[in-house]
């Protein structure tokens, strides 16, 4: 009912499985708090265009309230302090099997928040705790939690970040945590047997800072002593990737007599895991689309010498321009999200607290926009295309050597 006139309307789907990870990950994160209360995070992750700085700025929403003001990336001086090293024997007290990996955009919400998330647990824990008993003077209740920024209780007077951060480096408290993590098919594992009520974290090295009394010093980070360290068994040496995210488009055309082909309605469905930032997912979720219609349907290099060809500039190599995507009333975005209680088949837990609901999606954003315009470019017009770009020649050439209506 759609096709009338010189224009057949068809509609086409594609999905694909993201692999992230290489089963060998390793990740540095560190997380401070200043006397006056203000958040800063560093990591080893650096920010190409991915949302890093975002993403782990809010990555200390869930154990310190707020998110953070200052993120610092790339600078690796912040963890010397950790104490490890790769080089062999393997029995060595500050050994890992691997002291950092490279950056890429599918890493940052698994592997880089959750090792920020793992100091924040530990500033939490052993900053912000033990400041909160010292204000209220009794021991701590059940029922601490977070609400509107603010440490919170049954009974209790509500504490603000600021407040909670001058006791910690008054009473010298932990006020900051750098920590060490690593991946292989599970997170690695280690006790700190110097922390007070030392408990088994997803983190194979850690160093803090204390307070430092209400002096003007800055605060000196130092390494915590591991014991029980539980690395991966070696059979896991054999997998090559074992995270993944999936995501589809369901797109509909309108194709021209002319061969000029347009998007006219798009659904991206995509199963992101636990969405750190909305604003950020669904940017990356439109910008894939736009570059991939701009793969599908006109970027093409041109025939051009070995050497640097000068001419070519955008009125040879055409990007898709704001007329080629959907109208935003147009673009839907649907997130594949686990009902109440439901299990993930076939994943365990990392540890007992931390379920495995992060995933990279990074270019897989854009990977099934050309098959889903294929198929629907099929559907409408009979037609299979087979040759990337779909470009406006290439669709009327089709079109002309087809037989029949």
């Amino acid at each position: 009912r759609r096709s009338k006139g010189g224009v057949q309307y068809g509609v086409g789907f594609a999905c694909c499985m993201e692999s992230f990870g290489t089963s060998s990950d390793a990740a540095f994160a560190g997380v401070e708090l200043s006397r006056d209360g203000a958040l800063s995070v560093c990591s080893s992750s650096v920010d190409m265009g991915q949302g890093a700085e975002t993403a782990l700025s809010v990555a200390t929403v869930r154990s310190l309230g707020q998110a953070a003001t200052g993120v610092v990336l790339g600078d690796m001086t912040l963890f010397e302090g950790l104490g490890i090293s790769p080089s062999p024997p393997s029995t060595e007290p500050g050994h890992t099997p691997k002291w950092a990996s490279s950056v890429s955009a599918s890493m940052t919400a698994f592997f880089h928040v959750h090792a920020v998330e793992q100091a924040c647990h530990v500033l939490y824990r052993h900053g912000l705790l033990p400041a909160a008993r010292d204000l209220w003077g009794t021991e701590l209740p059940g029922d601490v939690h977070w609400e509107g920024g603010l440490l919170v209780a049954k009974g209790k007077k509500p504490l603000s970040l600021k407040a909670l951060a001058t006791r910690a480096h008054r009473a010298r408290h932990v006020v900051g945590a750098r920590v060490h993590t690593f991946f292989q098919n599970r997170f690695a594992t280690a006790s700190y047997p110097d922390l007070p009520g030392s408990e088994v974290l997803p983190i194979d090295a850690l160093a803090v800072a204390r307070g430092t009394g209400g002096k003007g010093q800055a605060p000196v980070y130092a390494p915590e002593t591991r014991t029980a360290v539980a690395y991966p068994g070696p059979e896991v040496a054999r997998y090559r990737r074992t995270l993944y995210a999936s995501i589809g488009h369901l797109l509909a055309v309108e194709v021209y007599r002319s061969g000029r082909v347009q998007v006219v309605d798009a659904v991206t469905v995509l199963d992101a895991g636990d969405v750190h930032h909305q604003e950020s997912l669904e940017g990356q979720a439109e910008g894939g689309l736009a570059m991939g219609l701009g793969m599908a349907l006109m970027e093409e290099l041109p025939p051009a010498p070995a050497s640097v060809d000068g001419s070519l500039n955008l009125n040879r190599y055409f990007v898709p321009r704001v007329t080629h995507v959907p109208p935003r009333r147009h673009l839907k975005l649907r997130r594949v999200e686990l009902e109440p209680g439901q299990s993930i088949l076939g994943e365990d837990e990392v540890t007992p607290r931390e379920p495995r609901r992060k995933k990279g999606i990074a270019e897989a954003a854009m990977t099934t926009v050309a098959p889903a315009v294929g198929n629907a470019i099929a559907h409408a017009t009979g037609l299979r295309l087979r040759r990337l770009p779909f470009n406006q020649e290439s669709v009327r050439q089709a079109l002309d050597s087809r037989k029949g209506p």
